[in-house]
Parts: C-alpha cells; sequence; structure tokens
C-alpha cells in the first residue's frame, strides 16, 4: 500500500518537475547526507550543491522530510524492501525498465542462504545484482530471526549499475546499520572474488562498515594477505 504521508509530500515537490528527476534527486540527497557522516567526498559534495541549487530552502526542507520519513519507517518495520516498493507503486515508474525481487522471495532465498553459515563467526554477502537492497534487507532480518546479531555478523557487498536504484540500496542498508558497501556506474568490471571486507576506493560504504569490529577484521584481514 502506497505511504500517503510520503506520497504527499514528493507530489508537492512535482509541481513543476517530473516524478522521476525529483525521485532520482531525492534519493542522491539521502545518499549524500548519509556517506558524509563518516566518508566525505569531494565529487559527492560537488553533485549534492548542483541537486541543491535547483530547488528552494522550503523544498530542501521536504526533501529532509522524505528523508526522516525513510528512516522512521525501516526503524519501525525493517522487514521490507520500503524504497523499492514505494518507487514500483508510482504510477510513473510503471514504464522504467526496472525489475526488483518481490521482498518474499528473497526472505526466502535469504533463509536457504543463511542457513548453511550458521558455525561462521560472521557471513559476507555478495549480490552481483543488488537493486534497492532486497536481498540484504531480507538476510539482516533472517539473521535476527536467527538470534544472530547482523550489526556484528553480516557485511553486505552489492552491485548495481544503476546509480539511483543503487543508492536505494545503500540508503536502506546504511539505516538498517548493515555494515558493508555498494559499487556503481562503471565500477562493475570487478570479479565478486575480487571483493573483500577492504572496500574499492569508489565504493559506497555503509556507516556501520567503520564500526570497530569491522575495521579490526579487516585489519587482520590485511595482515592475512601480506
Amino acid at each position: 500500500m502506497m505511504d500517503r504521508e510520503f506520497e504527499k509530500t514528493f507530489e508537492h515537490l512535482c509541481v513543476t518537475r517530473t516524478p522521476r528527476s525529483v525521485w532520482d534527486d531525492f534519493v542522491a540527497l539521502s545518499a549524500i547526507a548519509i556517506s558524509n557522516e563518516l566518508d566525505f567526498r569531494d565529487d559527492r559534495e560537488e553533485l549534492e550543491a548542483s541537486i541543491l541549487e535547483k530547488y528552494s530552502s522550503q523544498e530542501i526542507w521536504m526533501m529532509q522530510e522524505l528523508f526522516d520519513r525513510t528512516a522512521d519507517v525501516l526503524e519501525k518495520n525493517p522487514n521490507q524492501d520500503y524504497l523499492g516498493e514505494l518507487f514500483s507503486q508510482f504510477q510513473w515508474s510503471k514504464d522504467e525498465r526496472l525489475y526488483l525481487t518481490p521482498y518474499d522471495e528473497a526472505k526466502s532465498a535469504a533463509q536457504f542462504c543463511l542457513e548453511q553459515t550458521v558455525a561462521n563467526p560472521f557471513t559476507s554477502l555478495r549480490d552481483p545484482n543488488c537493486g534497492s537492497g532486497t536481498m540484504l534487507i531480507a538476510a539482516f532480518n533472517q539473521m535476527t530471526s536467527m538470534n544472530r546479531n547482523p550489526h556484528m555478523r553480516l557485511f553486505c557487498i552489492g552491485l548495481e549499475p544503476d546509480f539511483t536504484t543503487a543508492m536505494m540500496c545503500y540508503i536502506q542498508i546504511s539505516f538498517l546499520g548493515i555494515a558493508g558497501y555498494i559499487m556503481t556506474g562503471g565500477n562493475l568490471n570487478r570479479s565478486l572474488k575480487e571483493l573483500s571486507l577492504i572496500a574499492p576506493e569508489e565504493a559506497w560504504c555503509t556507516p556501520a562498515y567503520y564500526h570497530r569490529t569491522w575495521q579490526a577484521r579487516r585489519l587482520a584481514k590485511y595482515i592475512q594477505d601480506l
């Protein structure tokens, strides 16, 4: 069901703009705001500035309301692909050639994958077509249901060629406190096997990626590879 509170604010921003351009801008601004907490980048700051100049101060406040709404919804109910489902429900998105895995299907796949890793100190989950993060979110919730702390025992790596879709994933796994990173754009020519706990320079790293526990694990990985 459509989130009417989100939709109402979103529609105000679309009076003089196309809905898709507003969606792209909202997602980009949200992702950059999260990244700036612990991973400030000049190129991301430049992108942010180029987007903000298109909106009034009141409209920027509305963008903040959408950001806060997303965080609030995922905090209250993490067991969903909120942005993916929201995007799919907008009428203007029906013509988009974007297929997002239904959340129920992702839950079944996550359950199967994680049942094989119970004895591991932590699980590194790699999704070569992460979309808006359905599989990664499902894995987070499945691990929670198994009484395994996903914040300390789940590390996620997602690849997605479409920037906006990749950032939808990045936003959601960041709000859920999942450690990991997302690769997007023209930076997907790496094999998944090459990707590890140590993120490539161009990756979008979640705030949880910098938690001291994961820093210690990366240090151990770095020493092991010497």
